[in-house]
């Protein structure tokens, strides 16, 4: 069997950073961001920007960024669809808080899964969202929120969630 690597187009939001780059993954990328055998993202031609307003600190630019893969909140993944991602069939509308950012989506899971149980009962730590909104909670340095067709969220940046 052969070893599929893949290059893809990434916005991973944490936290405290901003970080773009691309992202080098086996397989597909669904699976990927759960893989265990891997503890850090390498992001290349990556871009990392703090979120903090007022920091001396710009944006720095680095050929490769390795990045402990319980740092992201929020990962998307550009030229992968949701149809690529080959998602479970059943949908729970949630809205989740994070730290920084509420996300607004709807998270495929299996026809027996309730809401409450979603991120604590299924394999992660990413889950995946469709159809999303992002926004910050807090005044941010960089210009950040907006829509995807797909992102992965990590369960442990969840601090509430609610079904819509």
């Amino acid at each position: 069997m052969e070893v599929r690597v893949r290059t893809f187009p990434v916005e991973i939001l944490t936290g405290h950073y901003q970080i773009g780059g691309n992202l080098e993954m086996i397989g597909n990328p669904a699976i990927y961001v759960n893989d265990a055998s891997f503890s850090t993202f390498n992001v290349r031609e990556a871009t990392m920007t703090p979120l903090m307003t007022g920091t001396p600190v710009g944006p720095v630019k680095v050929p490769l960024l390795f990045l402990p893969k319980h740092e992201p909140q929020v990962i998307l993944v550009g030229d992968f669809s949701p149809r690529d991602a080959q998602l479970l069939p059943n949908k729970i509308k949630l809205i989740c808080f994070t730290d920084t950012y509420v996300i607004r989506g709807v998270f495929p899971t299996g026809p027996e899964t309730q809401a409450s149980d979603l991120f604590f009962f299924m394999a992660g730590p990413f889950f995946p969202a469709v159809d999303v909104d992002i926004y910050p909670i807090r005044p941010l340095a960089t210009d950040l929120g907006g829509q995807a067709d797909l992102v992965f969220v990590h369960r442990d940046a969840v601090r509430a969630f609610h079904p819509f």
